[in-house]
């Protein structure tokens, strides 16, 4: 699905990931957390990469955990 149904799906409660992905991505607060398969949990608006989570974003294979 594109990122416009998966932030629906959070704004829900919903976990979302890729399918590639051992982590994913859900709201806390005002803000979406990135939980990492390293066990690192980063907010969107703090990134270690902002191209690599845009280009997330644009992806179209986005799943409810």
């Amino acid at each position: 699905m594109k990122f416009v149904k998966a932030l629906e799906l959070m704004k829900q409660g919903k976990k979302v990931k890729r399918p590639h992905w051992s982590g994913f991505w859900q709201i806390e607060g005002s803000t979406v957390m990135m939980y990492c398969k390293d066990g690192r949990v980063l907010d969107i608006r703090n990134p270690d990469d902002v191209i690599y989570t845009l280009e997330n974003i644009a992806a179209e294979d986005w799943e409810i955990v």
